[in-house]
């Protein structure tokens, strides 16, 4: 592995940590359904723009998206708010 290749895992490793820090964080200003329609919306936005659409139906793209994009991290956010820290609720996520 080069240093360029390294830095960059380094990097993804450094965001994706301090992603469950940042929710902790916002969780104490905002409640945690708001919190997942925010980061669903800003998520969602750029993607139309980026991302070009599956070949599948609406139905099964608005499934998914319920589930994995919402679902998933009501859940988690929830869990950090009523108490589950940062560090454990990125090991959970990743189980």
């Amino acid at each position: 592995m080069n240093r360029r290749d390294l830095a960059l895992a380094l990097l993804v490793v450094t965001v994706w940590g301090a992603n469950f820090t940042v929710i902790k964080l916002g969780l104490g200003g905002v409640p945690p359904m708001l919190l997942v329609a925010l980061r669903y919306t800003f998520a969602a936005i750029p993607a139309i723009a980026f991302v070009k659409r599956p070949e599948v139906g609406w139905r099964y793209i608005i499934a998914y998206g319920m589930t994995v994009g919402v679902g998933q991290f009501a859940c988690l956010f929830y869990a950090m708010n009523i108490g589950m820290p940062a560090g454990v609720a990125s090991v959970v996520l990743q189980s």
